[in-house]
């Protein structure tokens, strides 16, 4: 089992706005600020935490009278067709990070995000003194998911052999692995590309624990492509195996 699926909590403390239901993202206005920052924060499988910077001229505007902000996220497939839609005023997934409140975040738990490439586009919202919503522009980030392990079995003498599911669009996968360091991994480094979706590993020590992930290549969303997307966290999606030699 994956030991590391167990660190994708909910790292934040959820925003209490008095605002109503806020009309869909594709309206914008150039008031306020265009959101920045948006990060991929960590990956396990198909939950996503995605981060950004909480825009500090917001603050004026919290709990007092008819004012309220927040924030509106809508996640979207590759070609804009809506997944799902949040708005602080009544999602709980969304908040700041309990160890940098100067980051936004939402936790996304939704399976065919981790099997295809998606869009996050976000926008502030004020609700002013005349009943009306202001909004800043939309900002848009592509996140590709790691590929997700599925399983790394040890073969005989010092090899192993590490299958994932595919992501859709992918031209092909780059392998990374590293040792095991106590319960955390090192520095991974590039073992393989292929476009298979399983991949032998060598030279490996036996009775050891490793770290590996997988990343996916040339994911085509608009006119770009696109390779996984970085996380915050280097061994987001790693999957964790003990080498033992197998004798046959």
């Amino acid at each position: 089992m994956n030991t590391l699926k167990r660190k994708l909590t909910l790292l934040f403390t959820v925003f209490v706005f008095a605002v109503v239901f806020v009309p869909a993202i594709n309206a914008q206005a150039e008031t306020l600020n265009k959101p920045t920052g948006i990060k991929l924060n960590t990956q396990y499988g198909k939950q996503f935490q995605v981060i950004w910077d909480f825009d500090y001229g917001l603050e004026s505007y919290r709990n007092t009278g008819l004012y309220g902000y927040g924030y509106e996220i809508q996640i979207t497939n590759t070609k804009d067709g809506v997944i799902a839609k949040y708005d602080t005023a009544n999602a709980s997934n969304i908040g700041f990070l309990n160890k940098d409140n100067s980051k936004c975040g939402i936790n996304l738990d939704i399976s065919k995000l981790k099997t295809s490439a998606f869009k996050v586009k976000i926008r502030s919202y004020i609700y002013d003194a005349s009943y009306q919503y202001t909004y800043s522009p939309v900002a848009e980030q592509v996140i590709v998911p790691r590929a997700t392990v599925k399983s790394a079995k040890a073969l005989s003498g010092n090899k192993a052999k590490v299958s994932w599911n595919k992501v859709s669009g992918a031209k092909n996968y780059t392998v990374y692995m590293a040792k095991a360091k106590g319960s955390k991994p090192g520095s991974f480094k590039k073992v393989t590309t292929t476009k298979k979706t399983s991949a032998s590993l060598k030279n490996l020590i036996k009775y050891k624990d490793y770290y590996v992930y997988v990343c996916a290549n040339g994911v085509k969303c608009g006119k770009k492509k696109y390779n996984s997307t970085k996380p915050v966290d280097k061994a987001s999606n790693a999957y964790v195996f003990y080498i033992r030699t197998v004798y046959r």
